[in-house]
């Protein structure tokens, strides 16, 4: 194994408590192993110094690449109030615990399956730990970027 794919395969699993085995140079980090957020920032603030890699075309692109930190996506709230139905509709109408818990199952999955179909598609650019690795050899950022 490259020696600066083994050590970022190292510094990579101490971030994100995936198993060296488990990363290779094709390891995409938010898809893959979910780095993001403040975790990635911090992940490439110790990359740029430990490497001396100009990172500034990436922090340019950052949002790009990464979300912020924090509570995740409008779906996620949906099924946090589909969640919630249970509970509600069992103090406030008396249906029994089971039915309140299918029919929230039920919205979950239907929300799920509507999500899948209409929402728009996911173009998150990815960081792969291949691109951490020609970074370093390179010192600069290796993805070229057109204007969105």
């Amino acid at each position: 194994m490259d020696e600066f794919l083994s050590q970022i395969v190292e510094r990579v699993s101490e971030q994100t408590g995936v198993k060296p085995e488990k990363l290779d140079a094709s390891t995409r980090l938010l898809q893959d192993i979910g780095m993001d957020g403040d975790d990635a920032v911090e992940f490439f603030e110790d990359f740029e110094e430990r490497y001396g890699v100009d990172l500034s075309p990436l922090y340019a692109n950052w949002g790009r690449h990464f979300g912020p930190e924090g509570f995740g996506t409008p779906k996620t709230f949906v099924v946090l109030l589909i969640l919630m139905f249970a509970p509600v509709s069992l103090l406030l109408f008396g249906v029994s615990p089971i039915w309140g818990w299918a029919v929230e199952l039920a919205g979950v999955v239907i929300w799920n399956l509507a999500v899948r179909k209409w929402a728009p598609k996911d173009e998150t650019l990815t960081v792969t730990v291949g691109d951490l690795v020609l970074a370093a050899k390179s010192k600069r950022w290796p993805l070229v970027y057109n204007t969105p």
